[in-house]
């Protein structure tokens, strides 16, 4: 089996996950769309007959990249794995995991401090505005010129910004902004919300499962791209 959109992700890796949408990738390759009737096994067998074709363009654009072995022997094996997390969710040891939270949180107060120290005075880290305030009139660093900065304004202290500098203003205060903000989305963006997660999960427990994070297939979409046969639920 093949599957289109882990196919279209791959030619077009940086592409939205929105235009890898069923929908989307067939206006973007020019294959008929599959027609609505009443009937949903028709439907169904509509929808594989439009994924048969469009799934034959990619394999084409595919071949041409020199990275269908890849897809065929790397990528489409880890589909049916990918499945089963669907299904059955992932383990979670949330006793480890709020271990895992205290050292990062430790980590982000070290970096913290280490930045004060380095820009002999205190700010807030997580302020775009009071790093842009040390790194450009307290430190007088250098900006990346490429920028477009609005009068009355400072440059910004976005990540591409702060890899400029590293290059060509270097300063030690700069990896440590870099990694505080990389620390702080790991524990903002996964440790805690993985932790909620799992905490709202806890009914599977009384199936012998223990503790996962079970995604709602009626909510997120699915990385797989297989057919909806109705309203509440996939193939």
């Amino acid at each position: 089996p093949m599957d289109p959109q882990v196919a279209a992700w791959m030619i077009d890796p940086d592409a939205a996950i929105s235009k890898l949408e069923m929908k989307k990738l067939l206006e973007r390759y020019a294959c008929p769309p599959a027609p609505m009737t009443m009937m949903r096994w028709v439907n169904a067998a509509l929808q594989a007959a439009s994924s048969f074709i469009l799934m034959a363009k990619l394999d084409s654009l595919l071949e041409e990249r020199n990275i269908r072995r890849q897809f065929t022997e790397g990528m489409m094996p880890t589909v049916g794995v990918w499945v089963h997390m669907e299904l059955f969710g992932i383990g979670f040891d949330s006793k480890r995991s709020r271990e895992h939270e205290q050292q990062v949180v430790r980590c982000i107060g070290g970096l913290e401090r280490l930045a004060h120290k380095l820009a002999g005075k205190s700010f807030d880290l997580s302020s775009p505005k009071q790093v842009g305030q040390v790194l450009y009139q307290k430190l007088e660093l250098a900006p990346d010129p490429r920028q477009r900065v609005k009068e009355g304004k400072l440059p910004t202290t976005n990540a591409e910004a702060l890899e400029y500098m590293m290059t060509h203003s270097p300063h030690p205060i700069l990896s440590v902004i870099s990694n505080h903000r990389q620390l702080n989305k790991l524990l903002g963006s996964f440790i805690r919300p993985l932790q909620l997660h799992a905490e709202a999960n806890k009914t599977t427990q009384s199936a012998g499962l223990g503790e996962r994070i079970h995604p709602n297939v009626q909510l997120f979409a699915v990385p797989t791209g297989r057919i909806a046969m109705d309203d509440n639920s996939n193939l």
